[in-house]
């Protein structure tokens, strides 16, 4: 922190350009109400590996999707697709839900005792101002869908944004963990939810599972990566019988965000 700046002077740089008086909404009560909460990870069993998250609607919608894959028997690459959308757009209803209303960038670290951390950070596109005297730019959260699922200007006074920020770790009984998370705005979930489900079943190594091909499915809408799979035909055509609108990406696609995970095969170096 630079010396001379607190929290204190933010206040009042942000009343001064943004409050009433020049035609914004934030009072200083709005600052007095205003404090960190710390809270307990939401967790979930999936066979031997546990979840870890938040209880937001982006991780809630995770692990949501989690549990429609079942960690049963392998699908054919057709049939996880499909059941990856199908997954996404269940999912896809918590944000409509409001007893869970509740440029992004996610950053996984892992220390040699296994110590990890997953941390998800967003500025959403930058709202074009800066406090002149902090030099902070201001984000916009409050023009993305996302975040108002009831329209907008309905947010109740002193309540918490939602967000579709997922960061996540799952831990192994043998001492295994990940953390994992995506910058991929409302495609976050389908990422997160992609990854682990390569990575908890041990089908590949990490990089091949954060490069695997991506789907994502609102509605009657799919969006799918033809890249990476071994009969992208058969993919697409499966893909075609259940959902009325499809978007395929010849290669792999910014679209679909990136997601940012670390391993740790539970052995102290």
């Amino acid at each position: 922190k630079d010396e001379g700046r607190s929290p204190t002077s933010f206040r009042h740089s942000m009343l001064r350009e943004h409050g009433l008086e020049r035609g914004g909404s934030l009072t200083p009560e709005d600052f007095e109400r205003a404090a960190p909460r710390v809270t307990d990870a939401s967790t979930l069993e999936l066979g031997e590996w546990t979840l870890h998250s938040t209880f937001r609607p982006g991780a809630r919608a995770v692990e949501r999707m989690m549990q429609e894959l079942d960690m049963g028997p392998r699908l054919d690459e057709g049939h996880l697709a499909l059941a990856l959308a199908r997954a996404a757009v269940r999912a896809d209803a918590l944000k409509h839900d409001p007893t869970v209303r509740g440029s992004t960038t996610h950053i996984s670290v892992c220390d040699g005792d296994g110590g990890v951390a997953s941390v998800t950070l967003s500025n959403g596109e930058g709202s074009g101002y800066v406090l002149r005297d902090e030099g902070i730019q201001l984000n916009n959260f409050l023009g993305e869908e996302d975040l108002n699922p009831e329209g907008f200007f309905r947010h109740a006074p002193g309540s918490q944004l939602p967000t579709m920020m997922a960061p996540t770790l799952a831990t192994h009984p043998d001492g295994r963990v990940i953390a994992l998370g995506s910058g991929g705005a409302n495609r976050i979930r389908s990422a997160v939810t992609r990854v682990l489900e390569s990575l908890l079943r041990g089908d590949e190594g990490i990089e091949a599972a954060v490069r695997a091909p991506r789907v994502h499915a609102e509605g009657e809408r799919v969006w799918f990566e033809r890249a990476g799979w071994e009969k992208p035909a058969a993919v697409e055509a499966l893909l075609r019988e259940h959902f009325a609108e499809l978007t395929p990406f010849d290669e792999r696609a910014f679209f679909f965000g990136g997601v940012h995970a670390v391993a740790h095969n539970g052995q102290a170096s």
